[in-house]
C-alpha cells in the first residue's frame, strides 16, 4: 500500500479560522501574560508607538535597567511564539483562499511578515542591550521592519477576507439555481 508522497491538500476552510483564531487567541493571552509577569517591560518598543529614533531611545530610557531586561525577556520568548503561530495560520489561510485570489504564492506572505518580526525583534533587543547607546541605524531598520511586516498582515489580512466574501457570495448566487429558482 502506497504512504501518498504526492502533494498535501490545502487546508479546509474550517481549518484555516480555526488556525487564525488560535493566532489570535496566542496573540492577545500573550499579552496578558507578559503584562501579568512582567510588569516594568511597559509598550514594546516598535511601531506605532514611537513615530522617531529620538522617541524609541527616551521610551528605553524610560524603562530603567528593570524594564530594559524584562523587555528583552518578553521579546525573546513570548514575541518569539507570537510570530510563530500567526506565520503557521496565515500560510494555513492564505494556503485556503490563496488560489482564488492570485495563486499558491500568496501564501509565504505570513512566512514573510513572521521573518519581519523576527529582524524586528533582533532589532528591538540590540536597542535594549546596548542602551545607553543611541544606534541610529538599528532604529531605522527597526521601523522598516515593523511597518514591512503590519503592511504584509494588512494586505494578507484583506486578501484572506476578500477571498472568504468572494466564495460567500458565488455561493449564495449559486443556491437559487441550484434550487431550480
Amino acid at each position: 500500500m502506497s504512504q501518498g508522497h504526492g502533494p498535501e491538500r490545502a487546508p479546509t476552510e474550517k481549518q484555516a479560522w480555526v488556525a487564525l483564531l488560535l493566532a489570535a487567541v496566542v496573540f492577545v493571552g500573550s499579552g496578558f501574560v507578559a503584562r501579568l509577569l512582567f510588569p516594568q517591560a511597559g509598550m514594546q518598543l516598535e511601531p506605532p508607538w514611537y513615530h522617531s529614533s529620538t522617541a524609541l531611545f527616551e521610551a528605553a530610557g524610560k524603562l530603567g535597567d528593570a524594564g530594559r531586561d524584562q523587555q528583552r525577556i518578553v521579546v525573546l520568548t513570548l514575541d518569539t511564539i507570537i510570530p510563530l503561530t500567526y506565520g503557521w495560520a496565515y500560510f494555513r489561510a492564505l494556503w485556503c483562499y490563496g488560489g482564488r485570489f492570485g495563486g499558491p504564492g500568496l501564501r509565504w506572505l505570513g512566512v514573510a511578515a513572521m521573518l519581519c518580526d523576527f529582524a524586528e525583534n533582533a532589532c528591538i533587543v540590540t536597542v535594549l542591550s546596548v542602551f545607553p547607546e543611541r544606534p541610529a541605524a538599528v532604529a531605522v531598520a527597526l521601523q522598516a521592519f515593523a511597518w514591512t511586516k503590519w503592511g504584509i498582515l494588512a494586505l494578507a489580512t484583506l486578501g484572506i477576507l476578500g477571498a472568504w466574501a468572494s466564495l460567500r457570495l458565488r455561493n449564495r448566487r449559486s443556491a437559487p439555481a441550484a434550487l431550480g429558482g
